[in-house]
Order: structure tokens, then C-alpha cells, then sequence
């Protein structure tokens, strides 16, 4: 099945002039609630997300959005986890 099955004439006119369009890329690196047992590829080390976050910027993300673990790798607010976080990238 091709494009013109799917869309109407004016979809696919739309489809081609957003291909020329700015776009702004959003990545959510790690969420509030997942955890590496949930999935064995999250970064939670500062390290491990300052390394994703310049992976996904080479990749053309415009924006990234963390969220900061601690030392036993939770989701915390405390402001020098995050400064160690923007000091990485």
C-alpha cells in the first residue's frame, strides 16, 4: 500500500510541504517512573545522560528533557545532581 492509498490528493500537497518546513525535535531521555529494570538501556548516571543527550543533539534533537536520578538511581529534585547533569554535556 502506497501513500496515495492512504491520503487524499491535498494530504500528501500538505505531506510534501511540511518535508521543507523547520522542525523541532523533542527527547524525554530518561521519565519520571521508568527505572533499568523496567529498561536495561536508561541513562541514569549523570554521565550516561549527558552522553544520550549529546547522541540525540548529533542526531538533530533540538530540546532535551530530563529527569535526575540520585545515588540509588530515583528520580530526584535536588539542584546539584542537575548541575552535575549540565556540566557533563
Amino acid at each position: 500500500m502506497t501513500l496515495h492509498h492512504l491520503y487524499t490528493r491535498r494530504d500528501l500537497f500538505l505531506f510534501r510541504r511540511l518535508e521543507v518546513q523547520k522542525l523541532i525535535i523533542t527527547v524525554a531521555l530518561t521519565g519520571n517512573v521508568p527505572t533499568r529494570e523496567m529498561n536495561a538501556n536508561l541513562p541514569v548516571t549523570p554521565e550516561e545522560i549527558a552522553k544520550d543527550v549529546n547522541r540525540c543533539a548529533n542526531a538533530g534533537a533540538s530540546l532535551c528533557h530530563v529527569h535526575a536520578r540520585d545515588i540509588l538511581q530515583k528520580p530526584t529534585l535536588n539542584p546539584s545532581v542537575f548541575m552535575d547533569i549540565v556540566q557533563h554535556i
